[in-house]
């Protein structure tokens, strides 16, 4: 996915402020990493307009982090199974599995890993586990999976 931040003058920015810093100095500080992102964007008197989707795939893993970022500021609502971005396409995306531990046997969402074990250990027991990415039998997702909603 490939998402593009698209800013708009903040009209408060203007009301008494004093001249700010060069504003190329600002963004080549941006560039180097010097700042963080909204010191740079209040420093250039600027607010977020919206969030452009430029390229969805069908599949698409979305992080904690960017889903808690896209729900502050506003481009973005997750709930009833979805995870939604409001940027021009509004794009969808239904969650087949959010962050937790999974059977890799069965599939089956399980509450930690404690619980995980138990499971393998009653359900599965002396059974291999099906991925040798996990010999336990069981993983952790810290993501969500979704899956595109066509119009």
């Amino acid at each position: 996915m490939k998402l593009k931040r698209v800013y708009k003058p903040d009209p408060a920015a203007g009301e008494g402020r004093p001249p700010g810093p060069d504003p190329a100095e600002i963004r080549a500080r941006r560039a180097l990493g010097e700042i963080p992102r909204r010191e740079a964007e209040r420093a250039l008197g600027l607010v977020l307009d919206h969030v452009a989707v430029l390229r969805a795939k069908a599949r698409q893993n979305f992080s904690t982090k960017l889903v808690e970022q896209g729900v502050v500021e506003g481009w973005l609502t997750a709930g009833r199974g979805l995870i939604v971005l409001h940027g021009p396409p509004e794009t969808a995306y239904r969650v087949r599995r959010g962050p937790g531990h999974y059977c890799r046997h069965c599939g089956d969402a399980l509450e930690g890993e404690a619980a995980a074990r138990a499971h393998v250990a009653a359900a599965h027991a002396g059974q291999a586990s099906p991925d040798p990415a996990h010999p336990g039998g069981y993983e952790r997702l810290n993501h969500f999976e979704g899956e595109k909603v066509e119009d």
